[in-house]
């Protein structure tokens, strides 16, 4: 290769990844972010709809972790069914009560994003189920 040239970067094989302990996505994660905003928008028009039957399907779950370095959020992205009794709300499981109508559709259900120190990050088994999605998006992964 002649001086001053630089070697181009080379597609990475997927099936590596599954060797990878974390994906660490690059691209504009922004777009996935807004995305996966809008999805949460038709579950709180949904929710709207519903309202009355004290159903409230909620559409992502937060977990956070405290380490020694800082702070790890999961994004779960789902279906998780609460109802809501007198001054209470519990889990009822993922699947949809009988009696209410379908929820929007979602090509992200499943989805866990894993935040920690301003990236963003899947496993292995998630980046391949998403990949094509993520690609649309222009985002790719690389082992962390």
């Amino acid at each position: 290769m002649p001086s001053g040239e630089q070697e181009e970067p080379t597609e990475r094989n997927p099936h590596q990844l599954y060797h990878c302990e974390k994906i660490r996505l690059e691209g504009p994660i922004n777009k996935l972010l807004i995305e996966l905003g809008l999805y949460k928008a038709e579950i709180y028009r949904y929710n709207e709809r519903i309202r009355s039957t004290g159903y409230y399907l909620k559409p992502v779950h937060y977990v956070y972790k405290r380490t020694p370095t800082g702070r790890i959020v999961f994004h779960y992205y789902g279906r998780y069914w609460l109802k809501k009794l007198e001054n209470k709300i519990i889990y009822i499981g993922h699947a949809k009560p009988p009696e209410l109508p379908p929820p929007p559709i979602s090509n992200w259900e499943g989805f866990a994003l894993i935040e920690m120190d301003g990236e963003y990050y899947l496993e292995p088994d998630q980046y391949n189920r998403y990949e094509s999605q993520l690609r649309r998006l222009g985002i790719r992964g690389y082992c962390k």
